[in-house]
């Protein structure tokens, strides 16, 4: 009799121990998927080589020379966009883009795809 005991309150233990961690995953998980969704596009920009970024002076006459897509995506993603040096490779530059929401990501990313122009792009939410 005993022994059944055990069993049943080991089985309550577990289902308790389970329900908790569900709990707590659910709350967290947001947070969980934005680094992971952060840190793969991260990810992308240390994979590309030094010699596909542009100089800076390229990257500043890129935004410059797209005034029109520039203040579409500011329009869209209720953010910004800028030419900025690339800390990894020594006189190269990428395109940062920042964005207020993932639905006005994602609509950058229909305009203008994966690049600027054949500049990298480094996203981030603000």
């Amino acid at each position: 009799m005993k022994q059944i005991h055990l069993i049943i309150l080991t089985g309550i233990a577990i289902s308790l121990l389970m329900a908790l961690m569900l709990i707590t995953l659910s709350f967290f998980w947001p947070l969980f998927d934005y680094a992971a969704h952060e840190g793969v596009e991260r990810i992308k920009l240390h994979l590309i080589p030094c010699s596909v970024f542009p100089t800076t002076q390229q990257a500043d006459a890129i935004v410059a020379g797209h005034n029109e897509t520039v203040a579409e995506i500011e329009k869209i993603g209720g953010g910004w966009v800028s030419a900025e040096e690339n800390t990894r490779c020594p006189r190269k530059a990428l395109i940062g883009i920042y964005y207020g929401t993932e639905a006005g990501k994602e609509k950058i990313k229909q305009l203008i795809g994966e690049d600027f122009y054949g500049a990298p792009i480094r996203w981030q939410n603000v």
